[in-house]
């Protein structure tokens, strides 16, 4: 199991591009978001070249996280061999179900097009478990994280897509080797009620002996990257190629 990157950036760092991810299991990939930037570098990497189906999970419904799904539905649909057949599946955790078909059908996707799962707390898909849980973000609406874990080695990641926390239970399971990697939404900004972890409070978190294992990601224009590989942290990088 292993993710790359789509794009690493906030919602506002056009350079970098959405932070969206793939991740790479072996009975199949899963999209991490989709968000408006997405499309165009999905469709420049060859990321659905040769799928049969195509599986994204959304943690919630700010646009750089979700606004190009209506363009996957509809080139699945239209464009994905055979033609004319539903090939993706949407995963959503169940409190947000209908404001992502809500979207769906404002972007003119039609529900013959494409297949929305309720997620259940703990979902399996493609050999993975994926656990879900509320994340403090914004007010408005409705954001999650994820622990995905791969059934047949135990191997897990946390995904934090939007978060301003790590909660303390994802810590314990991280600290216990419970959770290998966490990719988390790290920005530069540390002000109270900050809507993403700020890099000095995920310093202040995580160990410097454990901060190998935790990539920041979700960067704004003046993240330094520089500074947070120099306390030990990880930075997501994007892809800038087809793979294989």
């Amino acid at each position: 199991m292993d993710v790359s990157f789509i794009g690493t950036g906030s919602a506002l760092n056009t350079v970098l591009g959405n932070n969206n991810a793939i991740l790479h299991a072996e009975q199949g990939d899963i999209f991490l978001d989709c968000g408006e930037t997405n499309f165009k570098q999905i469709m420049k990497l060859g990321l659905l070249t040769g799928k049969e189906e195509v599986v994204v999970l959304i943690s919630h419904t700010h646009s750089d996280h979700i606004a190009s799904l209506g363009s996957m539905v509809s080139h699945s649909f239209n464009e994905m061999e055979p033609k004319r057949k539903k090939k993706i599946k949407i995963l959503v955790p169940s409190s947000i179900v209908v404001d992502v078909k809500q979207l769906l059908r404002i972007y003119g996707c039609e529900s013959h097009q494409y297949e929305i799962v309720e997620m259940r707390k703990v979902h399996e898909v493609n050999g993975l478990k994926i656990e879900y849980f509320l994340n403090k973000h914004v007010k408005p609406i409705l954001s999650y994280s994820f622990v995905i874990t791969e059934v047949q080695t135990n191997n897990a990641i946390y995904y934090s897509g939007d978060s301003n926390e790590i909660s303390q239970d994802i810590l314990n399971r991280f600290f216990k080797q419970e959770i290998t990697y966490i990719y988390q939404d790290t920005c530069s900004f540390d002000f109270p009620d900050n809507t993403h972890l700020s890099l000095n409070k995920l310093t202040k978190i995580i160990p410097t002996s454990e901060r190998f294992r935790v990539t920041c990601m979700h960067l704004d224009v003046n993240f330094d990257t520089d500074t947070a590989k120099k306390l030990g942290f990880k930075v997501a990088s994007k892809l800038e190629k087809q793979l294989g």
